[in-house]
């Protein structure tokens, strides 16, 4: 596995701050806040009243203040979309500048523990120290940093670690993302999917005990219902030309059956996709993408298969 360094400029930031931002984003999303201390991050969707994502993200916790980390791209549309239901709540809501980067591979412990010293050895766990914070984030058995902190830091950061790692763009970052089963939503798929279809119950992203929030009805029905038809899963596909893009549909039999999430080439001729398939589709059905690509296909790197998570 490559030893490597990137720049992290797809993702941004919001800080959401005042006397009423618990409450009012326990309300909103997915997940339970209540349980988020200030050592972790916790995967949170904003669903419309249907049940599907808006967005997806990551958030933060810094005494009273929340951080969330999403892709840049959907940064304005959540941003306005909250914002529409403050209303007279003490909530702000604001960009927030944060340089992100990437370190992975066998050598990223080491090296960032030479810098370091302590490091977060817990998915999604994060420590703070010499004016940034570095975040575990999930690895499979595929070692991945991210550091985020003021440019000036970051980058004399990425002076002393660029000597030792390969510099490389971020799709490497996100290939290793698809590699551990971790999906992103992004404007292509933006209101696509409900959030189990993405595996997030099977990540930690969903409280079914919390209170109410947009279209938590609907997946709340997808798990005691057991209505769940469909789950993401992974495609490999030779020939970089004909990697799929985000929202592009797959079919077999000349049906569709299913929708591609993220896609990134792996670097030796071929690429990685995460795509969301119909559940009853038997294994050696052969696929077929708008592009002629016949993929094949991989299960995430955690299991899909008992009763309660074939419910949801």
């Amino acid at each position: 596995m490559l030893n490597f360094i990137c720049k992290l400029t797809s993702l941004c930031w919001l800080r959401a701050y005042g006397s009423d931002v618990l409450s009012f984003f326990h309300g909103q999303l997915s997940n339970d806040l209540q349980t988020l201390n200030d050592s972790q991050l916790q995967f949170n969707a904003y669903c419309n009243p249907k049940g599907r994502m808006l967005c997806l993200f990551e958030v933060r916790r810094s005494g009273d203040e929340l951080h969330l980390q999403l892709p840049c791209e959907l940064q304005d549309v959540l941003l306005n979309r909250l914002r529409m239901y403050v209303l007279r709540s003490d909530v702000k809501i604001e960009p927030q500048l944060i340089d992100n980067i990437g370190v992975a591979g066998p050598k990223a412990e080491s090296l960032l523990a030479e810098h370091f010293g302590d490091l977060p050895n817990k998915v999604q766990e994060l420590k703070t120290g010499r004016g940034v914070t570095v975040i575990k984030q999930h690895t499979s058995d595929r070692p991945r940093y991210q550091v985020i902190g003021d440019s000036d830091v970051l980058g004399l950061l990425w002076q002393k670690l660029s000597t030792t790692l390969t510099a490389v763009d971020e799709a490497a970052w996100w290939h290793q993302a698809i590699l551990a089963g971790i999906p992103r939503v992004l404007s292509a798929t933006s209101e696509a999917f409900i959030p189990q279809m993405i595996n997030l119950d099977l990540l930690n992203g969903i409280s079914f005990s919390k209170g109410c929030y947009p279209g938590q009805e609907i997946v709340a029905r997808m798990r005691y219902l057991g209505k769940l038809k469909q789950r993401m899963r992974g495609l490999h596909g030779l020939g970089a030309r004909t990697m799929p893009q985000p929202g592009d549909k797959i079919s077999a039999n000349g049906r569709n059956i299913g929708t591609v999430v993220d896609a990134q080439t792996d670097g030796q001729g071929g690429w990685d996709a995460l795509a969301v398939l119909q559940l009853d589709l038997p294994a050696d059905t052969p696929l077929e993408l708008s592009n002629g690509a016949q993929p094949s296909v991989r299960p995430p790197p955690y299991p899909l298969g008992t009763k309660e998570q074939k419910q949801g």
